[in-house]
This record gives structure tokens, C-alpha cells and sequence, in this order.
């Protein structure tokens, strides 16, 4: 998600849920007023030269999709290795601060 090129500055965006997601060699940095992020950069390796990310690019660890069957979807390529230690931590994270935060609620 690149929030309508905002990334987390976008009102109402948990910047704590995100990760700087990316094609290139070096991760983007957050753009100009945007949080800190917390996450880890994540970067994908893309399938053609043509499939890249906007440096506005975000990943939201506190959204899941469901991809059906039935549905035609665009694969631009693949998680790097190096990236999905993070990936996986960064996202386990998220969903156990979600969940205590629910049980304090």
C-alpha cells in the first residue's frame, strides 16, 4: 500500500503495524513528516526489471487478505531471504501487541 502516495502519514494509518517495503538494493527511507517505523524494511525481489515499488510502499502486518481462487492476481515477485526472518518476526510481533492490546481494552 502506498495510501495514495502518503504511506503512514495518511490520517488514520497505524504507522506501529507498517514496514518500508521494497524492490531495490537499499530500503527507501520514511518521506518528509512520516513516524519512524518500528518494522524491519522488507525487500522483494521482483520478477521482471519492470516490477518495482514506489518508495512510498508500506506493509501492513495488522491486515490479512484473502486471495481466492477464482481471482486474478499480478505476482511481482518474491520475499528476499535475507528479508523473511523479518518479515515473519515483524509481523508476529504486531499481531501479539494487537492481541494484548485487545485483552487490556
Amino acid at each position: 500500500m502506498t495510501y495514495q502516495g502518503q504511506a503512514t502519514r495518511k490520517l488514520g494509518v497505524k504507522p506501529e503495524h507498517h514496514a518500508i517495503i521494497y524492490t531495490g538494493i537499499k530500503p527507501s527511507r520514511e518521506i518528509d513528516q512520516e513516524e519512524k517505523l518500528q518494522c524491519n524494511p522488507i525487500r522483494v525481489l521482483p520478477t521482471t526489471p519492470r516490477d518495482k515499488l514506489a518508495m512510498e510502499s508500506r506493509i501492513n502486518y495488522a491486515k490479512l487478505y484473502n486471495v481466492e481462487l477464482n481471482v486474478n492476481v499480478c505476482f511481482i515477485g518474491t520475499i528476499a531471504l535475507s528479508s523473511q526472518p523479518k518479515l515473519y518476526a515483524d509481523f508476529d510481533a504486531t499481531w501479539l501487541n494487537m492481541k494484548r492490546s485487545q485483552e487490556e481494552s
